[in-house]
């Protein structure tokens, strides 16, 4: 996370928007687990504060799905 904060600063710094754009999408494929979305949308968000003004991905999400009936123990 410390590296893609950097990478995003640095990026920002330089006034590249199509590499942050490239950055922002890259992360945006990662597993969609909640942690791993919490972190990737404080990306999104670092890029916003530093000026970034284009399109954010969309974060997708990894939906739990059930396996049966739960299993009673007695």
């Amino acid at each position: 996370m410390t590296e893609l904060h950097a990478l995003i600063a640095m990026q920002a710094n330089q006034h590249n928007t199509a590499a942050i754009s490239e950055t922002l999408e890259r992360i945006a494929r990662q597993p969609g687990f909640r942690g791993v979305r919490t972190q990737s949308w404080a990306l999104c968000e670092a890029a916003l504060q530093r000026g970034y003004d284009g399109p954010l991905p969309h974060l997708f999400f990894v939906q739990k799905i059930s396996h049966g009936e739960r299993l009673a123990l007695d």
